[in-house]
């Protein structure tokens, strides 16, 4: 019998050419495609909730697809992960209405980055962070990013595709330490624009270090012109923390940094 399945994916994208298949590359998509293929009749395509690229991670990225399948849906994950490596894992798994898309239904996504934030780097967190060994103004950041909440134009702090709009609506917002010298800088949008996440931190990173004033990130955001914006920091620090949909809760608990 033919079903509608949403799937909840945890990787480690150190290793990938980010989610969407390539020809030639190895990536998440692609990973799971295999996977599937192994264990089930797929029926359509795959479709994710957020096309990571490169490098980047992700605790909650949904998928789903129609397939049929001798294999109890709750047994589904034990059978793919054995079949994924290790990098890869499916956390969840549901049986979806057969409207439901990963993608086009996600009414918003949250991505964390982190910022290592110490003296020394850490050979342990390099995969998962960027490193800055300066003193930083937390306070003056958090000021900064909470600019960001509402509706806006993010074409200064992103790279729009050619001829494609750049206004998000970014609802949360958090800027907090953990252990080890961490800062984990979180927002939670309706979606995102391509490097949009990794932008805004590093143009935090010009406040918190005094480059800029918090009016001066306002006068950037503001701008749309994104030469005016910081630098767009490594892949290795961003997490895709979770998507959400209306009655669907997916998302891994706020309080859980991905280290």
């Amino acid at each position: 019998m033919e079903a509608n399945i949403k799937l909840l994916l945890e990787y480690d994208g150190t290793c990938y050419q980010g989610f969407q298949m390539q020809p030639d590359y190895r990536t998440i998509q692609g990973e799971l495609a295999g996977a599937l293929r192994r264990t089930l009749e797929l029926a359509s395509p795959i479709y994710g909730a957020g096309r990571t690229d490169a490098g980047v991670h992700a605790r909650g990225q949904a998928v789903n697809f129609r397939a049929r399948s001798r294999v109890p849906i709750e047994k589904l994950p034990l059978a793919l992960n054995t079949h994924l490596p290790h990098d890869i894992a499916v956390k969840g798994v549901w049986e979806v209405p057969p409207e439901f898309n990963a993608r086009r239904d996600a009414v918003s996504r949250e991505y964390r980055y982190y910022v290592l934030n110490a003296p020394m780097p850490s050979p342990l967190l390099r995969l998962y962070s960027y490193h800055y060994h300066g003193r930083l103004d937390l306070e003056a950041m958090s000021a900064a990013l909470s600019l960001t909440k509402g509706t806006h134009d993010f074409a200064a702090l992103s790279c729009p595709e050619a001829g494609a709009g750049a206004v998000r609506e970014v609802l949360e917002t958090g800027c907090r330490t953990l252990p080890h010298g961490l800062l984990e800088i979180r927002i939670v949008a309706n979606a995102f624009v391509y490097r949009m996440m990794r932008i805004v931190v590093g143009s935090l990173l010009q406040v918190g270090r005094g480059s800029w004033t918090v009016e001066d990130f306002r006068g950037v955001l503001e701008s749309r012109d994104c030469s005016q914006a910081g630098p767009a920091l490594p892949a290795r620090g961003l997490v895709l923390q979770g998507v959400n949909y209306p009655e669907q809760p997916a998302v891994p608990a706020a309080s859980d940094p991905i280290l």
